[in-house]
């Protein structure tokens, strides 16, 4: 029996034994393959800070940013609306509606249409 624990003492050191070396020979793999992917982790990293630098170029240039994100004027006349008497903001309601109505489609059918400046209605 003794021989049999001696045995089986043996088995589990030899087991110990081979996952200390596996864990040791996993860290020697990932420090070997982390030194030899430095320089392309450099190269990748440099391609896209370049690619990135050169699409807000192209975003400023053209302009695209400012039709995404709205255009800086929006909220100067945002502001301009503030200072207004609640009479000049009427006035200006009144000029988006004329606005919207006339990109709005043509409605087909009998719709009433508003009179023209100096028409009256009969």
């Amino acid at each position: 029996m003794d021989q049999l624990g001696e045995e089986l003492k043996k088995v589990v050191q030899a087991g110990l034994g081979a996952l200390s070396t596996g864990v040791e020979k996993a860290q020697e793999a990932v420090e070997t393959l982390s030194k030899k992917g430095e320089p392309l982790y450099q190269q990748a990293k440099s391609a896209v800070t370049d690619a990135a630098d050169k699409l807000k170029q192209a975003f400023e240039k053209s302009g695209i940013a400012d039709a995404l994100c709205g255009k800086p004027q929006v909220a100067e006349i945002i502001d301009d609306l503030r200072g207004m008497s609640k009479e000049d903001r009427a006035l200006v309601r009144e000029a988006l509606d004329l606005f919207d109505a006339e990109e709005a489609p043509e409605q087909t059918g009998d719709a009433p249409q508003p009179p023209a400046d100096g028409d009256t209605q009969a």
